[in-house]
């Protein structure tokens, strides 16, 4: 392994150890660890711009020649800890001299000249919130995204831990299953002599196997630098959770490669069978991207079995380093089918420099050309859709490219950000009648549903009788109807059903039905047929009983009585037996054997 390669693993390995040394600082030493923490980023001017600060402790803002109102200093913490939309009052059981204190050395962070990532400086000041009241502290978690909860309960009791072992061990019990793991695990690395105490509060809460599989993950990163293929045998172990497993595996293989460069993957791929489908292959695609092109030497070179699990995983990683590089060395590849590889390729490509992969679609396959550009387009649409409008007749010229493919692509990717936009460019430049208009309106309205249903309905309901897209409503407008109503918006439907096209009306009321009794809204489901016809009621019902029987039987029973007509409710009563026939447990046999009576009767009268 060559010294970039060697360099690459090195800083990532790094820069992790200096974010966890400068959390090691603050849970020791307070707001010390900030400023540390800052110098091994390499933020020069945290020297000459903190000369005066005692940075053994918190200082008063009073005196540090810095002034923040008081009416300032709340919103400046919440801000910081991604608090703008929480309660005012979150930060009030703390000191108010406390807070003055941390939202002055936030004030001071940020006048360097070099920006603190906002995790770092949000973990920064929860832990020095921990030092001056830990349990509200934990009280803020939940006010935070769900993707911050774990790495802040992570520095919440690692700090906690380091002053009150046992109050931090109490705590945990507030924790739900995965959080209370994350809290054991940050209170065992910070107290690892503790063990046979935090032992006996995992059995009381009965998270052993937890514990278990916690202890597991620190003999794996005890022997990770020594004896990197223990490790990973360890870990590999069925009595390893994935979750600790996707937590190591990436550090583990960093340095294992960097000892024994790639003739470890032999050893790899030897172990693949014990991991779920493609957690591993993901995994090493990120391993693998600093120098893909020697793991590829390597991968050529190994029995077909390995080399064909290994090489679609080698050309991803390369693809995503340098795209052309990973496409000109497949063709040195014999006896592999490429079509697979060839698409990976390309979609990596589209991701880094898509521009470029449309400059070189003339180079490539005629089987490719199409496929290469609309991943391309799909990316330029999403940073720049007005150059990708000036490009596609340019585009569509190179022989071998799809023009329909490359303006549904186009549409496709420009309606997640401004479907209206979309939807304009639609109009102008597409016949209302043909097939691409219509699937290119579908994915439109798809997206602007999300937003603004009606708005949505409204233009679906607008298009033309000649439309395709409501000619072939069971594709397309049915689907944007089932679409608004997952989304609670039964009743816009309901409103607007007089305009929907006939060839759409069934569909339509078995959606309406569906989510009408999932709501529990029997009396709307009973009366809105009344402006229906005699065919469409009657398939109304049989989809009424349908969903009823398997949502409340009993409901459906008692609604009997209120049905339109002997006729309806026969058609309710057979096919709620049918649904029995089907699930067998739908009715009780005192059920069954009333509504075969009722059957009978109705069946005579009819």
């Amino acid at each position: 392994m060559n010294s970039e390669t060697q360099t690459a693993f090195l800083n990532k390995r790094t820069k992790t150890k200096i974010i966890g040394l400068g959390l090691l600082l603050g849970v020791s030493i307070g707001v010390l660890g900030f400023f540390l923490l800052s110098h091994l980023f390499n933020w020069n001017n945290v020297t000459n711009k903190s000369e005066d600060i005692d940075l053994g402790k918190t200082q008063n803002p009073s005196t540090s020649g810095i002034v923040i109102n008081n009416s300032d200093y709340v919103n400046t913490i919440q801000v910081a800890l991604g608090l703008t939309d929480g309660p005012d009052d979150l930060l009030e059981e703390f000191n108010p001299s406390d807070l003055r204190g941390i939202a002055d050395l936030i004030f001071r962070a940020e006048q360097f000249e070099e920006t603190i990532p906002t995790q770092t400086l949000r973990e920064l000041v929860i832990a020095e919130l921990v030092r001056f009241d830990p349990e509200v502290t934990l009280g803020i978690v939940e006010h935070l995204p769900p993707s911050e909860w774990s790495d802040t309960v992570s520095v919440i009791f690692s700090t906690w831990s380091s002053t009150d072992i046992e109050a931090a061990l109490k705590a945990t019990e507030q924790l739900s299953g995965n959080l209370r793991k994350v809290a054991v695990r940050a209170i065992l690395r910070v107290k690892p002599n503790q063990l046979a105490l935090i032992k006996k509060v995992a059995s009381n809460q009965d998270v052993t196997h937890h514990l278990d599989e916690i202890l597991q993950e620190n003999a794996a990163l005890e022997m990770l630098s020594s004896q990197p293929r223990e490790a990973w045998r360890l870990i590999t172990q069925d009595t390893v959770s994935n979750y600790l497993q996707e937590d190591l595996l990436h550090e583990i293989l960093g340095v294992w490669m960097y000892q024994k460069g790639y003739s470890i993957l032999d050893e790899i791929a030897a172990s693949r069978q014990r991991f779920e489908l493609f957690q591993l292959d993901a995994i090493l695609v990120d391993v693998l991207q600093y120098r893909p092109d020697e793991a590829f030497q390597h991968v050529v070179s190994l029995p077909t079995e390995q080399k064909n699990w290994l090489l679609p995983i080698v050309f991803k990683a390369w693809a995503r380093r340098d795209p052309q590089s990973a496409y000109d060395a497949l063709g040195d590849v014999d006896r592999f089918d490429k079509t697979s590889i060839k698409r990976t390729i390309f979609r990596e490509w589209s991701k880094v420099d898509p521009s470029g992969l449309m400059e070189q679609l003339d180079t490539f396959g005629r089987s490719y050309r199409s496929f290469a550009a609309t991943v391309a387009i799909s990316q330029l649409a999403s940073q720049d859709p007005q150059f990708v409008q000036d490009q596609l007749p340019l585009w569509s010229e190179i022989p071998w490219v799809a023009d329909n493919e490359l303006k549904r692509a186009f549409v496709q990717s420009w309606a997640r950000q401004s479907p209206e936009d979309a939807y304009r460019w639609l109009q102008e430049n597409e016949s209302e009648d043909s097939q691409e208009y219509a699937f290119m309106l579908d994915s439109v309205l798809s997206n602007l549903a999300d937003d603004d249903p009606q708005r949505a309905l409204e233009i679906a309901l607008s298009q033309p009788e000649t439309s395709r897209y409501l000619k072939e409503g069971w594709i397309f407008l049915d689907r944007l109807i089932s679409a608004i109503s997952l989304k609670g918006q039964v009743d816009l439907i309901i409103a607007n059903f007089d305009k929907i096209p006939k060839n759409s009306q069934r569909s339509t009321v078995n959606t309406v039905a569906r989510h009408l009794i999932e709501a529990n809204r029997w009396d709307d489901a009973m009366q809105i047929t009344e402006k229906m016809s005699d065919d469409l009621q009657k398939y109304y019902f049989g989809r009424f009983a349908s969903h009823g029987s398997t949502h409340n039987v009993s409901e459906l029973i008692d609604r009997l009585d209120s049905l339109p007509s002997d006729e309806v409710r026969l058609i309710v009563v057979q096919r709620t037996l049918a649904s029995n026939e089907f699930a067998r447990d739908v009715l009780t046999e005192q059920q069954l054997q009333h509504l075969q009576s009722l059957k009978d009767q109705l069946s005579e009268s009819n």
